[in-house]
């Protein structure tokens, strides 16, 4: 363990998730506009996130050479690994751009079948309810609307969820969030 005055990719890996949305963040930035980066960068968060997706949750505990305790490394929760990889991405840049909602809707379905713990299973649920509420809020092409609506769906399946009616009346077409069964 090396301790130091900087976070590093080896030690923090939530800090490796915000170098990522970050690049996506500027990419899809209006100033910038590079949507393919963006859509990249998705990819990437969801290769990255698959492959955390199910390892256990353990602390690491650090000893000196007499044995007592020195540092103690809470867990990292997949949970709060959703968030950071998506909440940001999905408050950004979802509402100005379509294909962002539908990549990120295509990369938390992609993680269903890799997620065995329930509070998993409900992190990503709730990162697909809130990006559903906000395309319904979104003024977009009706056939971009159901393209998302269509991903979500896949969510849905993908993470065991049951689907609700909740966004029917918000916008024609679109289905409501998904919890868990």
């Amino acid at each position: 363990m090396d301790v130091g005055t900087h976070r590093t990719l080896d030690q923090d890996i939530e800090f490796a998730i915000d170098q990522i949305v970050e690049i996506a963040l500027r990419a899809m930035s209006p100033a910038i506009d590079d949507t393919f980066t963006g859509l990249s960068c998705l990819d990437w968060l969801g290769a990255a996130m698959r492959s955390l997706a199910p390892l256990p949750v353990e602390r690491a505990i650090w000893f000196d050479s007499s044995g007592s305790i020195r540092v103690v490394d809470p867990p990292r929760q997949f949970p709060g690994l959703v968030t950071a990889a998506f909440s940001e991405l999905r408050q950004s840049a979802v509402p100005g751009c379509p294909s962002a909602a539908m990549r990120i809707l295509e990369v938390i379905a992609g993680l269903g079948p890799h997620v065995t713990r329930p509070q998993d299973r409900v992190a990503l649920c709730v990162e697909a309810d809130m990006l559903m509420l906000q395309a319904t809020r979104a003024a977009w092409a009706p056939k971009e609307m159901t393209a998302v609506t269509v991903r979500y769906r896949s969510v849905c399946e993908a993470s065991s969820i049951q689907l609700r009616r909740r966004f029917a009346s918000l916008r024609p077409g679109a289905i409501g969030p998904c919890r868990s069964r």
